[in-house]
This record gives structure tokens, sequence and C-alpha cells, in this order.
């Protein structure tokens, strides 16, 4: 997780006396690093640091392979989407980690580039575009036969009140590559880790 890009780019957007409505101790040693479930997309953790944070656990929102590697693979995904949502204060960020199951994937996917978009479509045939805070060239697991990407997207307030309005059906990403499109499977994580976070 990139908690000190997104640190600093909160800091440069609140207010210097908006405080995070919650009910826990940020400084308790019973919360840190564990996760704790309410519902079945409403597990957070809460994290240490100057502005209270609350980070909510990754949950798959799609699985994708492109049709022709589906002979080749079989029973297995090309790629696992996971989501889930990072509050700094009344700041809101959409992460979402990219698994691979291929060592040469930087070779078609090249690098998730700072300020490229995702497209998000609703179930009312609306959308609209996210843009990632910085570049990352991917991270090669050997022993797990994948790469890894996570790209970070500011969700402005506008466009928060659509994702907690509306379920989720499919998901852009422009690579440094090539456009893809994935279609979600988790249609309501967001919606769902939004209203835990409210």
């Amino acid at each position: 997780m990139k908690f000190s890009l997104i640190y600093l780019f909160s800091l440069a957007f609140l207010a210097s006396n908006a405080q995070l409505d919650s009910k826990y101790d940020f400084n308790s040693p019973e919360y840190e690093n564990q996760y704790l479930e309410h519902s079945p997309d409403c597990a957070f953790k809460l994290l240490k640091s100057n502005l209270p944070s609350v980070e909510m656990e990754p949950r798959t929102l799609f699985y994708y392979t492109h049709p022709k590697l589906k002979s080749i693979l079989k029973d297995e995904q090309l790629m696992e989407g996971q989501a889930h949502l990072y509050k700094v204060e009344e700041n809101i960020f959409l992460v979402l980690d990219f698994y691979i199951n291929s060592l040469n994937a930087k070779k078609s996917y090249g690098d998730l580039d700072a300020q490229s978009q995702i497209k998000i479509s609703f179930d009312n045939e609306e959308y609209i575009y996210l843009e990632n805070i910085e570049r990352d060239r991917g991270r090669v697991d050997r022993r797990g036969g994948k790469t890894e990407y996570q790209g970070v997207y500011p969700i402005p307030k506008s466009k928060l009140k659509q994702l907690r309005k509306h379920f989720i059906y499919k998901m852009g990403v422009m690579w440094e590559e090539g456009y893809e499109v994935y279609n979600v499977i988790n249609i309501d994580l967001i919606k769902n880790q939004i209203s835990c976070l409210e």
C-alpha cells in the first residue's frame, strides 16, 4: 500500500480541523493490524498515523482470462482483481490490486501509469472515470509465479455519490500497453464498503 503518498495527497486537500467519525480508539493496541468484521464486505483495519485512517479488507472484484488463453489455462484465471477502500479523515481512495498469473505480464501490460484512468460502468448505464495517483511498474513474485500491480484512485465527493447508489457491472483499465474491460462479479462490494465507512 502506498500509504505515504496517500497521506501526502490527503494533507493537501484536508481542512485542518477535519475529524474521522469513529467510535474506535486509533491508538489502542487492541485494534492494531487486525480486521474488525461487521458483515461480509465490512471488515476494516484501523491504521496508526498522524491522521485517523481506516483500511477496508480487500475482496475479489473480478476474474479475467483473455479468450485466446482459456484453452491453455483451463480452470485457472489469468487475472484476479481485488478492491478495497481506504479512508484518511474525509478522503476516500479506491485501491485496486491486480494479480496476474504470469511472470511475463509486464511485456503484455507494461506499467500502470500515474494519471491513467479506470472507467467504472454502473447498472443504470452511467459511468465515471477515476485517475491513478502513482505509477506502478509491477512486482514479480517468482515463487508464486505472478506479477502484481496496485492502483490507488482518489474518489471525489461527486463521484462517491454514484458509487454509493449503484452496482458496478464493468471496469475498464488503461494500461501502458492498452485498454482492457473486466466484468465485475462482486457488483456491490464498493457500495457496501462505502456504507461501512459512513
